[in-house]
């Protein structure tokens, strides 16, 4: 067994992970799916990558060969940048070192100007410190950085300056034009943030020692923590079980599964001080606790009616779909942005009648290509087009499905364009949060798994299902956002693409549609 930079890495920071990894490759596969979906992790590392490269315009790269390497692959790497060194490269790319049982891929190894190598760690993130007064580095970054210089001393020896940096992205950037790679990447020294070798090698000691323990043997070392539940266990919680109340914190999880508290129905009054949230007293933690007892549902008709009866019609039911890149795409956006690029629109008189509108990508222009993606400097008509059907901006109501969302994108826009402040702003003001009547419990289903995801309350409530959308959910949908603005689909794929990210939008309005009529119906 090879002790990889990510097997060290997943040790760090989650171990039975790691076990998974080296011990149930299908068990470890379906959680990586699940934690990132349709996520293209080499594509946008790539696009990063290639800007920091972009900062050295002087120097020369030399990038390690990687062909041919069926067999003894990771010693075959190591042979090959072994070679390339040879002759001291200026910029050496992906360089992999082996020594004994520890592998690690590089980044990037840059000559410095006394003739030793400095490395450069690329993450396509915009923060690499935690969210505290200290900010120390994040965790996984220290664990990441730490076992290549390790490896790296060993083996460059004097040829490593023990140097270690991180490039990243400045998350202050704002995009005008074209892009300078030296104004958006950041380039930090970490080399005195990172772990000492004797806590390295403890970790290494404990990673071979303990990786291939039976997992009766593994989870007495390193019991259930508290975390994500699918990555200790490998499977997805069961149904009206603890792990169901999405608020309550790893410490009470674990405190609820060493007492053998793992259903919903284990939780009685006692337990009211382990379910408090920070803004709920006890009150409301017992109502928590009365309300699964309640079958099938419950509904605080009073409280429900007032909220829908100050809503003031028409209503527009909205949804946004955005594309987040590493690399900005429109101007005045910022790296990771949240980017609108489409929505779909329900409009509801008071008489019922319905009438559905929608926009996507500059009104189709890529199914026909008349402008090249990424070359387009705002998004801009689609919030002309989005006003338009909202019929100004006078104080009807708008509907939303977690309002912070909705909310927060069109706090971005009105900075990306001044002069539409006031009409973003009337939105806002005028927006209400379906979800809340689900998050505060008024509308309450056991079937709901007490969550107000609107995933969980759509199938309860309605006949409508995503299960058979060629978009089943917005990572994929980001994802094919990403592929037509990359060109990476001829004509006809971009045409299908289309077609399927507006139905699937326009199904997220349609189900806001269906759960407000459904909620109707139970006041009646």
């Amino acid at each position: 067994m090879y002790i990889t930079k990510s097997l060290f890495v997943e040790f760090c920071s989650s171990p039975k992970l790691a076990r998974w990894h080296i011990n149930n490759k299908d068990t470890y596969k379906s959680i990586q799916e699940d934690k990132y979906w349709a996520m293209d992790g080499v594509t946008i590392g790539q696009t990063v990558e290639d800007m920091v490269l972009e900062c050295f315009p002087d120097k020369e790269i030399t990038e390690i060969d990687t062909e041919n390497m069926r067999s003894n692959r990771h010693q075959t790497y190591h042979d090959r940048t072994m070679k390339a060194l040879e002759s001291d490269p200026e910029i050496l790319y992906q360089p992999s070192f082996l020594i004994d049982d520890l592998f690690v891929k590089c980044d990037i190894l840059v000559r410095n100007d006394i003739w030793t190598y400095d490395l450069i760690e690329v993450k396509a993130k915009n923060g690499i410190r935690k969210t505290t007064k200290a900010e120390p580095l994040l965790d996984d970054l220290i664990a990441d950085v730490s076992i290549q210089r390790l490896v790296l001393k060993r083996v460059l020896k004097e040829k490593f300056s023990g140097k270690c940096f991180l490039a990243y992205l400045d998350k202050t950037y704002e995009k005008q034009g074209s892009i300078d790679p030296k104004d958006i990447i950041i380039q930090e020294e970490i080399s005195s943030e990172l772990l000492e070798d004797a806590n390295i090698e403890t970790i290494l000691t404990a990673i071979r020692e303990k990786i291939s323990l039976s997992e009766e043997e593994f989870n007495t070392q390193y019991p259930y923590d508290g975390s994500d539940y699918l990555t200790y266990f490998g499977v997805q919680p069961p149904k009206q079980s603890i792990w169901s109340i999405s608020w309550c914190s790893a410490k009470k999880k674990v405190e609820f599964y060493n007492n053998n508290k793992f259903q919903l129905d284990d939780l009685h009054e006692v337990d009211t001080e382990f379910l408090k949230k920070a803004n709920w007293d006890s009150s409301k933690s017992s109502q928590f606790l009365e309300l699964r007892k309640q079958w099938p549902q419950s509904i605080d008709s009073s409280e429900v009616w007032s909220k829908l009866n100050s809503l003031q019609f028409p209503l527009y039911f909205y949804d946004y779909e955005t594309i987040s890149r590493p690399k900005p795409i429109f101007n005045w956006t910022n790296p990771w942005q949240q980017v609108v690029v489409q929505y779909s629109l329900h409009k509801m008189e008071k008489d019922g009648t319905i009438t559905h509108y929608e926009w996507l990508l500059e009104d189709g222009s890529f199914s026909s290509r008349r402008s090249i993606p990424g070359e387009t400097d705002t998004n801009k008509k689609l919030l002309d087009q989005m006003i338009e059907h909202m019929d100004g901006v006078w104080k009807w109501t708008r509907i939303v499905w977690n309002q912070g969302f909705e909310n927060a994108r069109n706090n971005e826009r009105w900075k990306q364009f001044p002069e539409y402040a006031d009409v973003l702003k009337r939105i806002n003001d005028a927006t209400f949060d379906l979800m809340e009547i689900f998050k505060q419990q008024l509308f309450f289903h056991r079937d709901f798994e007490w969550s107000a995801s609107i995933k969980k309350v759509l199938p309860v409530l309605t006949e409508i299902s995503y299960d058979n959308l060629e978009v089943p959910n917005g990572w994929i949908a980001s994802n094919l956002l990403r592929l037509m603005m990359m060109w990476e689909v001829d004509d006809r794929g971009v045409d299908k693409i289309h077609a399927d990210l507006l139905e699937y939008c326009k199904q997220d309005t349609w189900a806001m549609v269906r759960i407000y009529q459904e909620v109707l119906k139970a006041l009646a």
